[in-house]
């Protein structure tokens, strides 16, 4: 890998260039349609800012408007690279200038930029050098213009903040390095499994023994492709997983509610298969990808703001109707994913479970108000299993309830808050998840005060 050959990268270059055209061309489009979408969070947050920062988020998806046409009607082959990387400073300055706007120190608005690092690195096929380059460069560009507009009154503020920026940066460039080796990898393969093809029709007649030798070659690079393959959509998990517990982080969430989560939802599934009725609609597979993607449930927090996510005491209403909007909020971004990868991914389970874990049985949950079985299963289980460890971990308001008080409030909600199968199927796992699970004690804000002292909300 130290020594590639100069024509070999050419061709890998030039073979990308389709790759790389449809990816700027897709990451232009969402500057075009979700930065104005935004608008929405400026008008709840920051009202008296709302014409200012629509003008910045028109420049910024005319812009993008702009590259995208360029993109899309001018063959530029792998230059069209650049078109992307210009709408990603588009949108990443106009973020920054209402950073600086708002006082630079103390406005979650930079969590905007996260979703700008993530978006850039994640959709388009770059190389490391090419990814860690505008990153860092744009994260320099963000760091200079706060310092030299105004020095940090909250030091702490300002490095916990800087400290969730170079998180995702640390992630984004790796997750880059990875995925530029896959794809180097999988060239690789095909010109081997190409020569190899050329090779078996040269020696097809009468040469049996070479033949049975490079079919067996050919076999073992088709299943090294798999192997890779395979590796590539593990590596996915992977990063899916670390956003999940970035997005946890924010609200100071205990290390292990993710896995106690996995595990709590998976015993359910398992009891639950074997009931009547759901032996047509589980599957194991469907019982992995529901382990996997219930991390993604609250992916959703990383655009509410922080005061309002880790305010201590009671929220008001105003303030507890813009927490509940993490769950649409996740849900559009799993979405927006599960459109793009076009296939049965576990992408999809993790979205019905971002947009309808806080939906309750009788109707009376959010976002949509789903009632019974219009919610889908996945998010009828991962509502008990958060509502189980939310009560018996400990919050900021509160002390956590034992597993026993914890067990009977979800008994006493079967029918209203939960699915009575789902409950059911609860109880058939609890005196084994009570041996394999235990929360941590680590204090916790969930979702904010006084409003999430209630069980479920």
């Amino acid at each position: 890998m130290k020594h590639r050959d100069k024509d070999l990268e050419g061709r890998f270059r030039k073979d990308q260039e389709p790759l790389v055209r449809g990816r700027v061309g897709f990451i232009l489009m969402m500057g075009v349609i979700f930065v104005p979408l935004f608008r929405l969070i400026d008008y709840l947050l920051f009202p008296k800012f709302f014409n200012t920062f629509a003008l910045y988020r028109s420049l910024a998806s005319g812009g993008c408007l702009v590259l995208y046409l360029v993109n899309r009607y001018a063959d530029l082959g792998f230059k069209s690279f650049y078109l992307g990387v210009a709408g990603y400073y588009l949108v990443g300055f106009s973020i920054i200038k209402m950073i600086l706007d708002l006082g630079g120190y103390t406005t979650s608005y930079y969590a905007g930029l996260n979703l700008v690092f993530i978006g850039f690195t994640v959709i388009l096929p770059l190389d490391t050098r090419r990814t860690a380059t505008h990153c860092i460069l744009l994260y320099l560009i963000y760091t200079a213009a706060l310092l030299l507009t105004k020095r940090p009154e909250h030091l702490a503020l300002f490095l916990s903040n800087n400290s969730f920026v170079v998180s995702t940066l640390a992630i984004v460039i790796f997750a880059a390095y990875v995925n530029y080796q896959l794809r180097w990898k999988e060239y690789i393969s095909r010109i081997h499994l190409e020569e190899l093809r050329n090779q078996l029709k040269r020696y097809s007649e009468g040469l049996e023994n070479v033949v049975e030798e490079k079919h067996k070659a050919l076999m073992k690079n088709i299943e090294e492709l798999h192997e890779r393959q395979a590796m590539l959509v593990e590596t996915q998990r992977a990063a899916i997983f670390g956003l999940a517990k970035l997005a946890e982080s924010r609200d100071k969430e205990t290390g292990e509610h993710l896995a106690r989560m996995r595990c709590v939802c998976k015993a359910i599934a398992e009891e639950l298969i074997f009931s009547d009725g759901y032996s047509d609609q589980m599957d194991r597979k469907f019982i992995e990808d529901l382990a996997d993607s219930c991390a993604l449930h609250d992916l959703g927090k990383v655009a509410v703001p922080d005061a309002v996510l880790l305010k201590p005491g009671p929220l008001t209403d105003e303030e507890y109707e813009v927490i509940q909007k993490h769950a649409a909020i996740g849900g559009d971004a799993l979405k927006a994913i599960d459109e793009r990868l076009g296939n049965e991914s576990f992408i999809r389970i993790g979205q019905e479970i971002a947009y309808s874990h806080h939906e309750r049985y009788d109707g009376t949950g959010y976002p949509t108000g789903l009632k019974g079985e219009e919610i889908p299963l996945a998010a009828r289980i991962v509502a008990v299993a958060d509502v189980y460890d939310a009560l018996t971990s400990k919050r900021c308001y509160r002390a956590p309830v034992t597993p026993e008080e914890a067990l009977d409030y979800i008994v006493r909600s079967r029918g209203r808050h939960f699915d009575p199968d789902v409950v059911d199927a609860f109880l058939r796992a609890y005196p084994r998840l009570r041996r394999e699970t235990s929360p941590s004690g680590e204090d916790d804000c969930d979702e904010g005060g006084g409003k999430s002292a209630k069980p479920g909300e």
